[in-house]
């Protein structure tokens, strides 16, 4: 089961999950997934996600600086969603349903494919043109930046339900996550030259095959609804220098495709 995305310059474009998510394995090209690292017991890390190592040598999310490579597998209970792009309307200061809840990575703008106006706001109580609550999942407009009853387009991710997974590949212990017992916490890190076709990118920036936007580097996940360990074109939420960008991701095919140099530098 998959969908071939019929649009000219994607990348081998097929997608072979039912529910996209992380990383997209049957196009990637991975030189090395070393197994041989320990992830910190109380970290949550997502598939596709930038990895760094703290003081005592545990694998955690990227920091923006230090970073190890690329997490091949979850180490949570569950996994997140690509991006997806949903046209809402707004109307008022009443707040707007999206499909789903538990929703993170919010961005707002005027078109869709991540194109057009891009919205000022974040996570709740902090926006200028809307507010978002994260785990209801709705979205209500705040003041005149946004028009009464104007169609906005959120792209966002939500968290995956085992049910999810149902008709897709799991890893070789047939689970969605790396977080068992048995495993005792060990991770295979992705860490050389790589082709990867990842959803752990900052939604809000904008990408470019071209030009100093192709450059990819590791969010530090400082900024306001930032998550640490994507990968983002704005140097100054993170130092290292992790790769280029191949494919930018839209609402068809929302994998950003990647070279990674496997040797990050500043």
């Amino acid at each position: 089961m998959g969908t071939i995305v019929d649009q000219e310059s994607r990348l081998a474009a097929f997608n072979g999950d039912v529910f996209p998510k992380g990383l997209d394995l049957r196009r990637s090209v991975i030189a090395h997934d070393l197994g041989t690292y320990v992830a910190l017991s109380s970290a949550t890390i997502r598939m596709g996600q930038f990895v760094a190592m703290d003081a005592d040598g545990f694998i955690i999310p990227g920091v923006g600086a230090d970073t190890i490579g690329v997490a091949k597998w979850n180490k949570q209970n569950f996994g997140i969603s690509v991006n997806v792009d949903e046209p809402v309307v707004l109307t008022g200061l009443v707040a707007s349903n999206l499909k789903r809840g538990n929703v993170q990575s919010v961005s707002v703008r005027s078109l869709p494919n991540m194109g057009g106006t891009q919205y000022v706001g974040d996570l709740p109580g902090l926006g200028t043109n809307y507010t978002v609550n994260a785990g209801n999942g709705t979205i209500t407009r705040v003041g005149g930046g946004i028009p009464d009853g104007a169609t906005v387009y959120v792209t966002y991710t939500y968290d995956l339900v085992d049910a999810d997974f149902e008709f897709d590949g799991r890893d070789f212990r047939n689970q969605s996550n790396n977080d068992v017992l048995g495993q005792e916490d060990r991770m295979a890190v992705i860490t050389d030259w790589s082709k990867l076709f990842t959803m752990e990118y900052a939604a809000g920036r904008k990408y470019s095959r071209v030009g100093p936007d192709s450059k990819l580097y590791v969010d530090d996940g400082v900024a306001v609804g930032a998550l640490a360990g994507q990968a983002t074109n704005e140097v100054g939420l993170g130092t290292d220098f992790v790769g280029r960008v191949i494919q930018i991701p839209n609402t068809e095919d929302p994998f950003l495709g990647m070279h990674i140099s496997g040797n990050p530098t500043p």
